[in-house]
């Protein structure tokens, strides 16, 4: 796996609960940078949550 930092996408995380869960996530993952090629998705689908890794 690679050492990059990804870059995170967020979808649907439209209510104040959604909005924490995002804050919170977001702090879990250090900065990447501009050049780094990997990318994890979170997105909300009826109350549930999945993720993705796209490398």
């Amino acid at each position: 796996m690679s050492e990059q930092y990804p870059h995170l996408i967020f979808h649907n995380f439209t209510s104040q609960l959604g909005k924490r869960v995002v804050n919170i996530l977001k702090h879990l993952f250090p900065v990447p940078k501009e050049d780094s090629r990997r990318v994890v998705t979170f997105s909300v689908e009826d109350d549930f949550i999945s993720f993705r890794h796209h490398a």
